[in-house]
Order: C-alpha cells, then sequence, then structure tokens
C-alpha cells in the first residue's frame, strides 16, 4: 500500500456506514406502518405496541449474542447472515394475517437479523481499525445511524402511501439484499492485522510482529462502574427514540398532520444531530473522551424547556409538562470533566448553580413574596406546603428599602471605587 492511497479502515466505515443507515432506518421506521397495519389485520395499538416492544426487548438480547459470534467467527459471516435473516424476515412480515403471526415474524426474527448487522457489530470492528482516529469513526457511524433516521423514515411514509405497506416490506428487503450484503461479504474485514496493515494505516515495525491489544472479558467490563453509566445512557436513550419512533408519527396524524409532514417531523430530529456527532468524534481524538463528554453533559438544560414554545405553537400539547431536571448529569459531568481535565473545573462549577428562575423565587420567598404562587404556578409548593412560612402564615409582606446610589462623581470625590471601598494610593 502506497503512502497516498486511503487507509483501507476507511472503507470498512463506508461499508459499515450503509450498513448502520439501513439497519437503524428500519428500526425507526416502524410509526409509519402503525395505522396500515391495525387497519390490515385489525387490530388495536395496544397489540401493536406489544409486539414492537417484543421486538425491541428481544434486540437488545440478541446483541450480546451477536458480539459473542463475532468474538469467534468472521466479521462477514456474522454479518452476511444476519443480513440473510433479516431479508427473510422483512419478506414474511409482509405475508402475515394475523397478530401471531406478525409478533412471530417481527417481533422475533426481525430483532435478530437487526442484531447482525446493526451498529453494534460495526462499533466493534471499527474500533480494531482506529486508535487515535477512532472518536472520529465512530462518530462517522453515529452520523449514519441519524441520517438512516431522517431519510428512510419520510421515503417508507411515501412507499406505503403510494405502493401499500406490504409491497414496502419488500422494497426494503430487496434494498437490503442489494446494498448490505455485497458490502458485508466483499468490503467488511475484521481487523488490519489480517490484512498486514496497523490499526490509523501506522508503518509497520522493524520486526513486523504485531503488537498484542489489550482485551476486556465480559465479566471485567460487568464489574466497572463505566459500563453501568454507559449502560444507563444508552437505555435511556434507546428508551425514549424507541417510544417516539413507534407512536410519533401516529400522534401527529391524529392532530390533523398529513402523515409525510408527520415523518419528516421526526426526520428533522434525527437530522439535527449529524453534523455535531462528526464533530464531537474529532473533538474526542483531539482533547480526549472524557472532557468532551463531561462538557457535553454540563451543558444539557433539558429543564430549561426551551421546546415547550414550539410544540404550544405546532398545537401538540398546550400542557406539556416540564422536563427532569439535568442537575444530575451536570453532576455527572463535573466529576468526569475534573477526572480528566482540571482545566474545565471552574466551567463545570460553575453548570452546577440554580437556574435564574429558581434563584428569584427563593429570594422572593426570603422577602416574604411569591408572586407566582399567585400565578397559579408552583405546584410543588402548593402539594408539599413548602412555601415561604411568611407569606402562608399570612404574615406581611417585608418591604426593604432601596439602596441610595451616589453618583459616581460624589464617589470619586472622596478617593472610592464604583464599590465604595477606599483607593489605595501608591507613592
Amino acid at each position: 500500500m502506497s503512502d497516498r492511497s486511503v487507509f483501507y479502515g476507511w472503507w470498512v466505515v463506508a461499508a459499515f456506514s450503509v450498513t448502520t443507515f439501513i439497519s437503524t432506518g428500519i428500526r425507526h421506521a416502524v410509526g409509519p406502518f402503525l395505522k396500515p397495519i391495525v387497519a390490515d389485520l385489525h387490530l388495536d395499538r395496544a397489540s401493536f405496541s406489544l409486539v414492537i416492544a417484543l421486538s425491541l426487548f428481544l434486540y437488545g438480547l440478541f446483541m450480546p449474542v451477536a458480539g459473542m459470534l463475532l468474538d469467534r467467527f468472521s466479521v462477514r459471516v456474522v454479518s452476511a447472515l444476519g443480513t440473510l435473516v433479516l431479508v427473510a424476515s422483512l419478506v414474511m412480515t409482509a405475508m402475515v394475517h394475523n397478530v401471531w403471526e406478525f409478533a412471530l415474524v417481527y417481533g422475533v426474527l426481525v430483532p435478530l437479523g437487526l442484531a447482525g448487522t446493526g451498529p453494534v457489530i460495526a462499533a466493534g470492528i471499527v474500533a480494531r481499525w482506529f486508535n487515535k482516529r477512532r472518536g472520529t469513526a465512530l462518530s462517522v457511524l453515529g452520523s449514519a445511524s441519524m441520517t438512516g433516521m431522517s431519510l428512510l423514515v419520510p421515503a417508507v411514509t411515501w412507499l406505503i402511501i403510494n405502493t401499500g405497506w406490504r409491497i414496502t416490506y419488500v422494497v426494503i428487503a430487496a434494498g437490503v439484499l442489494l446494498l448490505v450484503l455485497p458490502l458485508c461479504v466483499f468490503v467488511v474485514r475484521d481487523s488490519p492485522e489480517s490484512m498486514g496493515l496497523r490499526p490509523d494505516g501506522a508503518p509497520a515495525k522493524a520486526s513486523g510482529r504485531a503488537v498484542a491489544r489489550e482485551r476486556v472479558s465480559a465479566g471485567e467490563a460487568l464489574q466497572t462502574l463505566a459500563f453501568w453509566q454507559l449502560a444507563g445512557s444508552f437505555f435511556t436513550c434507546g428508551f425514549s427514540m424507541a417510544l417516539l419512533s413507534a407512536h410519533g408519527v401516529p400522534m401527529l396524524t391524529d392532530h390533523g398532520y398529513t402523515p409525510m409532514f408527520a415523518s419528516w417531523a421526526l426526520g428533522v430530529l434525527g437530522g439535527s444531530s449529524i453534523g455535531f456527532t462528526v464533530m464531537l468524534g474529532a473533538l474526542s481524538d483531539r482533547f480526549g473522551r472524557r472532557p468532551v463528554g463531561g462538557h457535553g453533559l454540563d451543558d444539557l438544560r433539558a429543564h430549561r424547556g426551551y421546546l415547550r414554545p414550539l410544540f404550544r405553537q405546532l398545537g401538540v400539547r398546550p400542557d406539556l409538562p416540564r422536563a427532569p431536571d439535568g442537575l444530575g448529569a451536570r453532576l455527572l459531568a463535573r466529576r468526569r470533566a475534573v477526572r480528566a481535565d482540571g482545566r474545565l473545573r471552574r466551567r463545570v462549577r460553575a453548570g452546577v448553580r440554580l437556574p435564574r428562575r429558581r434563584r428569584r423565587r427563593r429570594l422572593q420567598h426570603r422577602q416574604g413574596r411569591a408572586p407566582h404562587l399567585e400565578r397559579g404556578h408552583g405546584v410543588r409548593h402548593r402539594l408539599t406546603a413548602r412555601a415561604a412560612p411568611p407569606y402562608r402564615a399570612g404574615r406581611p409582606p417585608v418591604h426593604r428599602a432601596k439602596r441610595r446610589v451616589e453618583p459616581a462623581d460624589a464617589r470619586e470625590s472622596r478617593g472610592e471605587c464604583h464599590r465604595g471601598h477606599r483607593q489605595r494610593r501608591f507613592v
């Protein structure tokens, strides 16, 4: 391989990006199928949701099995078998006629095929090809996943409207067979050592011997705190995205929006994070994984409710509840960022402060005033009777006199600074 040629690991990343694009797109494109399948099979939404829940549960169980098979067999064998199972299960889904057949095919076989072609297999192989550029390579896979969500959901909706849901599944199966299977057989490779290369395309040593990388067993990983922190974060993200993927499009159509508009709304949600995913991956290679991850958690402001006006304008639900407080995420970010980089400590610590509105309300309680209770807010104070004692007991409000500020020229004439302190004079 010449010095100017492209490192083969990037071809592996490109192949797995296509695989992840299609696999994740299929998993998130279940919402447009809800109403057609419910109407055709004479189901209710609860039965359909139960099948989707079974599929997601088995998808989570099959992914460790796919990882164990990847340790024993070649990636081409595992991914090719997963592709064939996925194609067969999609074709069989187009031929179901009752809820039991739908549960057996889509609830059991489809997650088995998705586990063999999903992002877990891709991330495990790509991590073998890169050390220094691992964050960038994995972020490309993440952006491909979000691209599949943003593009395949509207495409599937358009196919359902024009051809029906059964033919749509057949078209998806044909696309998987024509695009994914050749990449899994002819492009994907297990490791750079299998091709006589080294990670990141580094030149081989004079001895020509490959350096063995440190491997962590499953039992050792289960005993680490980092594993459970990552598992909890992936569980939270997967739970929320699965709920939105299954019921987001039907909910918007129930409120009067067209199916294409609803699918594009879900697609915009996935497409909005494509560029930032790649950017954060490049930053993690430059500054480290923990500082970038800790700083990202610190910047999380879910409790501010920035999207509430948008949902109110859409008319989806005017009384949206307040999002949970992100204080725990910021504390975790503070801990991680301090351990990784001391320079981020001051900035992360500043993010643990209470929001401005909460600080203002506490100050009003101390002064005996609670105007937000008069406007109908402060549900927590009304339920727990934890409002300020002067206000709840009917005591008269305390009016404090405003501080009189003297003109600046009067303070300067006395030799004081802007805060009233005597200026130091140096001779």
